[in-house]
């Protein structure tokens, strides 16, 4: 009779374990399922766009945002993509004269900028021009940076990658500032990351 007692209660516990197993395993199937649906559903997304995918734990908690479908999430990059630009001059120096024998020079300095807003913050590139007193520019320095909090979005400039292209005169032309956008968003449950490339163009 204990026997039979140990044997039962082995088998409800053999029956419940196995049961748990499976659970478990339907559980990490599903999860596997709805990743790779949301994987499908955006890669041609992705790649009209200019995303190319990360592993989403190089993204900080605090900059993934939270999306109830891939729908959600394609606006958002697509919102960002017409987010507003704007240009002007930031400052301007001259220098002193500066004499030899036979002639006088001097130069001066303007820093313009390309500035692209995203409601709570905002991406800016630089480029710091010199021209000499013929007007012809001798120097161009060319950076970037965010400020404030864009949420969703983080902004890595590189600069060592940006450069510039004079006009014929040599009086002006066009810098561009090279940097990385890092998307970090949470569909469904599931985390993703995305990189986009993107070039910002100073007039100057």
């Amino acid at each position: 009779m204990k026997r039979r007692i140990v044997y039962l209660i082995a088998c409800i516990l053999l029956v419940s374990f196995a049961s748990l197993g499976l659970s478990n395993l339907s559980s990490k199937v599903e999860a596997a399922s709805n990743d790779s649906s949301i994987d499908s559903q955006l890669s041609d997304f992705a790649k009209d766009n200019g995303l190319t995918k990360v592993d989403p734990n190089l993204i900080p908690e605090d900059k993934m945002m939270n999306f109830n479908s891939v729908e959600d999430f394609e606006k958002f990059i697509q919102k960002d993509e017409s987010a507003t630009l704007e240009s002007s001059v930031v400052s301007t120096t001259t220098s002193g004269l500066s004499f030899n024998v036979l002639s006088a020079s001097s130069s001066s300095t303007k820093t313009y900028k390309t500035t692209e807003y995203n409601a709570t913050g905002k991406i800016t590139a630089y480029a710091r021009v010199t021209r000499k007193s013929s007007k012809k520019v001798s120097k161009v320095k060319i950076w970037s940076e965010q400020s404030g909090v864009i949420f969703g979005i983080t902004y890595t400039p590189n600069d060592s990658a940006s450069y510039y292209k004079l006009n014929s005169s040599k009086t002006g032309g066009k810098a561009y500032a090279k940097g990385t956008k890092l998307y970090g968003a949470n569909i469904g449950g599931q985390s993703v990351g995305y990189i986009k490339h993107v070039t910002y163009t100073i007039k100057f």
